[in-house]
């Protein structure tokens, strides 16, 4: 909402008061053209009337013509110098403009001119804020503070700076303020909770979300962030039914229907996560990442032909994306046409060497090709990128124990269990390497 300047003037002159009063209506009912030209016309009378060219800007602001407006202002200040609202004005419009620090020295001389006033202290707070400058803003809304210690909104301003600071035991004591003077207000309920996210301290988060959602069942932010926090504690079930009650608020939500599809993915949901990736493209049409998505799913569900087809529809769009490489390579493997797999393969390792789990659908192609020494080498440049994972180590056992090199293959699966000590597939090849070494017990 705009705050006129001029809608707060009276006292102006009676030969001029039919215009005038016209001239206010125009700006109440948004007509600015209309008020554009009585204003022009008011000036042409008088070059000199100060409150004819603050109108002039009024008008053009509403039009969002702002350095037209920031020209009619100027001109008023030369004529009336001693206006507090028009330097405010002048200053809001500056710093709309992203030129913060001029927007600062306007409100310096609202602030001089009228030091009673707390708005005109908020808004120069505001302009140290957006400029990182926390430590002014926190000065500027403290001098609010003590003018007027009952605004909420000031406490809420002051947590911000404070959280601008990484002072989040400061950030939240000035936001249980601003929720002690009004509690109905939700938004500081929620700058509350997401200090507590900042701070790694999901279930407080939480609990301040469900104080929100038990007030305002609807408010969408407040699943949102419960949904994100119950994920960070991997309590996935009820972090997806968090994220459907978003995309039922606002269906069109791109950010909660990826956190549900990814999340229906993870609990091997894969129809589900196709048709909420199918919403996702609609919304979406140019992103890439959602074409290789919904290709995933579909290579899931070993709908083979329609993966194939959507990967390719992605190389369409950019054909030096590697994972778009590795997803053919990936459905040409299930489709058992390994050399155009390993095609694939070659291509995307060629784009994205240091991705380790391409180097493994590599290395699971050319095992398949009974390539078991360039299978190994693929799981061996794996392993380089990542060594703590488990079942590259697996892998890597097989591929040596195809190799019929029984002792590192052992190695690879004890290097897997040390990982891993719930990885039964290393157990159990381990054990199938003995009886092919005609080692008959083993423990």
């Amino acid at each position: 909402m705009i705050l006129f300047s001029f809608l707060s003037i009276s006292g102006y002159a009676e030969d001029n008061i039919v215009d005038i009063t016209e001239a206010k209506n125009q700006l109440n009912l948004k007509n600015y053209n209309e008020a554009l030209n009585t204003f022009e016309l008011l000036i042409l009378e008088n070059s000199s009337d100060s409150i004819a060219w603050i109108g002039k800007g009024d008008a053009l602001r509403g039009l969002n013509q702002s350095q037209e407006a920031l020209k009619a202002y100027e001109r008023a200040l030369e004529i009336d110098p001693a206006n507090p609202w028009t330097w405010k004005t002048k200053g809001d419009i500056l710093q709309n403009l992203n030129q913060s620090m001029e927007a600062i020295i306007a409100y310096v001389k609202a602030i001089e001119l009228k030091p009673e006033e707390i708005w005109f202290y908020v808004a120069k707070g505001d302009s140290y804020q957006s400029l990182g400058y926390y430590e002014d803003s926190i000065i500027s809304y403290e001098q609010v503070i003590e003018i007027s210690p009952k605004e909420p909104w000031i406490w809420s301003s002051l947590g911000d700076a404070y959280q601008g600071l990484n002072q989040y035991e400061d950030a939240i004591s000035a936001y249980d303020k601003a929720i002690a003077i009004n509690p109905d207000e939700m938004w500081f309920r929620e700058a509350k909770a997401n200090i507590y996210r900042v701070m790694g301290k999901n279930s407080e988060a939480i609990t301040i979300y469900d104080e929100i959602i038990q007030k305002d069942p609807n408010y969408l932010e407040a699943w949102k962030g419960k949904g994100d926090c119950l994920n960070e504690l991997q309590k996935y079930d009820e972090a997806l039914k968090a994220y459907t009650r978003v995309v039922v608020l606002d269906p069109n939500n791109v950010q909660a229907l990826k956190a549900k599809a990814n999340l229906q993915k993870l609990n091997k949901l894969y129809g589900s996560a196709l048709a909420t990736y199918l919403i996702i493209r609609e919304l979406q049409p140019d992103d890439i990442s959602v074409l290789l998505s919904i290709g995933n799913a579909q290579l899931s569900l070993k709908r083979y032909d329609d993966a194939l087809n959507t990967f390719e529809k992605a190389l369409d769009i950019d054909a030096q994306n590697g994972w778009a490489w590795n997803g053919k390579g990936s459905t040409l493997k299930g489709m058992g046409q390994y050399e155009e797999a390993k095609e694939a393969f070659d291509v995307a390792t060629g784009l994205n060497p240091n991705e380790t789990w391409i180097w493994v659908g590599k290395g699971e192609v050319l095992q398949g090709m009974e390539d078991y020494e360039g299978a190994l080498s693929a799981y061996e440049k794996a392993i380089d990128i990542t060594p703590n994972d488990s079942w590259i180590w697996v892998l890597k056992g097989d591929a040596l124990k195809a190799l019929q090199r029984f002792q590192e293959a052992l190695k690879a699966y004890d290097k897997a269990l040390s990982i891993n000590p719930d990885e039964m597939t290393a157990e159990e090849n381990k054990k199938a390497t003995y009886i092919d070494m005609n080692i008959f017990s083993f423990s």
